[in-house]
Formats: structure tokens, sequence, C-alpha cells
């Protein structure tokens, strides 16, 4: 380790700590205090047992090669002077933040105790290069749960340090966090890892999220990773994925990355490819679930609810129509008649009946003497029926609103 910087002079003469090479006392203005020991710094590091993996091994490197300069018995003192010390707020952050970075880096325990029996949360942050020069050292203390209840705490402080710089580091213990956490994490690091030239990451994540349950709660967040992955992953390769032989959970979180990609990734002339990849009754599914992000491209929007509708997929058209995207779609539709047209071609099925309605309030909000005209050349039937009813809620609401 290089020469002691000018901050660790600084930090160590303000709290009278004897530092290794100096030999001498530095102290405030007043009288002395009693040197600490010094350790010699002849003897040999330990040598880590051959069990220890590489990366254990990196990390005890790291720290042996810190502890060659202070030891955290010296960084323990200077910190416990600091109680009796009379400092402006400012200066005192100043002496422990720096004193912070350079103990954690020695003994990230003892630096993480000071920091929980003391001060306030944000300290913790000053323990980030001891988590990062010895991550699996550091990530023993969380199994440990060396810090009690604040062990929360650490395991936050350890992903926030890991999750930018090491992401591989994270999805080594993706398994043992909690499940809510562990959702949570992966959509962090779908976010923040991703990159268009590096496809390892995509595919950790990938089989990550593959592995988890599927229940509904879990699966709403695994299909916001996919989400987010889907604006690095090549379009084509999720309908690929779609055409093998893939799990349940697996499968959902295509349809919702695909579904995803349709409404906000896929440029105007490669936009139905990815779809008509896929059989007709998944390319519905896929087509009907885009209808659930609010779709603003209209053409594109009539294209993908046409698709489902062709699919004969009518599930999942109301499954679309379940989300009140598609209801915002429709009133804000520039074409009103289009709408109102394709809504007079969905079939008469209880599964479209409140999209249908959905898309003639849509309409007449646009252009209501327009809709109304069409509805009432139609014969009788339930098209005519619902599609009155629709207008005359149309014309409650705008008559509520003073319009």
């Amino acid at each position: 380790m290089n020469a002691m910087t000018t901050a660790k002079r600084y930090i160590l003469g303000c709290t009278h700590i004897a530092v290794l090479g100096l030999g001498l006392l530095l102290g405030f203005r007043e009288a002395p205090m009693q040197m600490l020991p010094v350790l010699s710094n002849g003897a040999a590091p330990p040598v880590p047992p051959k069990s220890k993996t590489e990366a254990q091994a990196s990390d005890d490197r790291d720290s042996n090669a810190a502890s060659a300069l202070v030891t955290s018995a010296e960084y323990s003192a200077a910190w416990d002077s600091l109680k009796d010390r009379f400092l402006p707020r400012q200066e005192r952050l100043l002496i422990q933040k720096n004193l912070l970075e350079e103990w954690s880096v020695i003994d990230l325990e003892a630096a993480v105790h000071a920091v929980f029996a003391e001060t306030t949360d944000e300290m913790i942050d000053c323990c980030a290069p001891g988590i990062q020069a010895a991550p699996t050292k550091a990530w023993e203390l969380v199994r440990a749960r060396a810090f009690g209840m604040e062990t929360l705490r650490f395991r936050r402080q350890w992903l926030k340090c890991m999750m930018g710089t090491k992401p591989v580091q994270v999805f080594s213990i993706v398994g043992e966090l909690p499940k809510g956490e562990r959702l949570s994490t992966l959509a962090s690091l779908a976010e923040f890892s991703c990159t268009d030239d590096d496809p390892a990451i995509r595919t950790d994540i990938w089989n990550q999220l593959i592995s988890q349950p599927g229940t509904p709660v879990d699966q709403e967040l695994i299909n916001c990773v996919g989400e987010r992955i889907c604006y690095f992953m090549p379009t084509t390769e999720f309908a690929t994925r779609l055409l093998g032989e893939i799990t349940t959970a697996e499968q959902k979180f295509c349809i919702s990355a695909l579904s995803r990609a349709l409404v906000d990734v896929v440029e105007d002339e490669d936009f139905p490819k990815p779809l008509f990849q896929l059989p007709a009754e998944m390319r519905g599914e896929v087509a009907a679930n885009a209808l659930k992000y609010g779709v603003q491209n209209e053409s594109r929007a009539l294209f993908l609810a046409n698709v489902a509708l062709e699919s004969g997929n009518l599930d999942a058209l109301q499954a679309a129509d379940a989300d009140p995207a598609f209801a915002c779609f429709a009133e804000e539709m520039k074409q009103p008649l289009a709408l109102a047209e394709w809504a007079l071609r969905l079939p008469q099925d209880p599964r479209t009946l409140e999209i249908f309605r959905q898309s003639i309030e849509g309409a007449a909000s646009g252009d209501f003497a327009g809709v109304r005209a069409k509805l009432q050349a139609l014969p009788q039937g339930w098209q005519r029926e619902q599609g009155l009813r629709a207008l005359a809620k149309v014309e409650k609401e705008h008559a509520e609103d003073g319009e």
C-alpha cells in the first residue's frame, strides 16, 4: 500500500493516534495522550486455507496488504477519541468519513459496528471501500448476521456497492436474498447492468429469472425485469425462445418482454416481424398483452388489436381490456370513426363486450355525432343496443362536466 495520504495524517493527528513510521505523538492543542502500541510489519500474513475460493483468497490479499499500514486497534482508538472532542460538525464528519473509508479496508466488521453504534445512516456509505475491496468476506458478515438486526442495512449497502461495479458478484448471492428483495435486485441488475455489448449479463439475469417461482406477485416483478431487458436484447430472440422448449414462467417472461418491445423498442419497419415468427394463438396473446402498455401509435395499436382478434384468442383480448390503458388509447385516438368501425367488427362474445363499449366511448369522445349516426343506422341487435348505452354514458359525463 502507498504512504499515508495527507488526510490520514490529519485524521490521526486530530485523534491522537501514533502511526507506524511516525514514531512520535501527534495531539491536539493540549497535553499528548499515551502512545498506542505499534505492531511490527515483519510478520508474514496468514496463509489462507486451501479450501478458500479464488475470490476469498483475493479478498484476503487485499485485506492483508491494507493492514500493513495501520492496525484496526489504532483506527478504533482514533474513533473513540472523537467522543471527547468538541469539533465543528463539518470537521467532525470529514474526520469520521475519512477514518471510516480507511478503517473499513483494514477491518470492515469493526468499522461497521462503529457506524451502527454511534452515527446516522448516511455514514454507512463511508464503509463502501471495505466492501468493494473484499466483497466475499463482506458477504460472509451478512451470512453470519454479524450486526444483528442491523444486518439488513448492511446487506442493502453491500448490494448498493456491488450493483454497478461487480454484477457477477451479486448474481452469486441472489439466491440467498429474501424473495421480494431477490426480484427487486434482479430488476435493478437489469436496469443498471444490461448493455448492448454485454450479452453475458443478460444471460445471467435470464437464467436467474426463469428459475424464480411463478406466483402472480412474483410474476409481476419478473415481468418488470423482462421489460428492462427488452431494451438490450434482440427482439427476435424472445420470439425464438418462445418457439423452443421453455417453462411456463419463462414463457410468461418472454411474452411480457416481447410485448414491451413491440410498444417501445421495435422500429416501424420491423414492427410486425417478431409477431409473425409465432403461431397464431401465441401471436394473439403477445399482441393483446402489448395493448396493456398503452400504445401511443394508433395504427400500431389497431394492428395489435386486430392480431389478437384474428388469432381467435379472445381471452387474451379480454385480458388486454382489463387494463385501463386501452380505454385511454381509445379516447385519445385521432380517427374516432375508424375505431368505431373496428369495434363493430368484434364478435358477439362476453369476452369482447367491454372492449366494444370502451371503443365506442372513446370514439364518441372524438366524434359524438358521427358515431351516433353509425350506431343508429345499425339494425336491432347487441351492437346497436350496447353502442347506444355507451353513447348515453359519454353524453351524461359531458353534461356533468358542463361541456
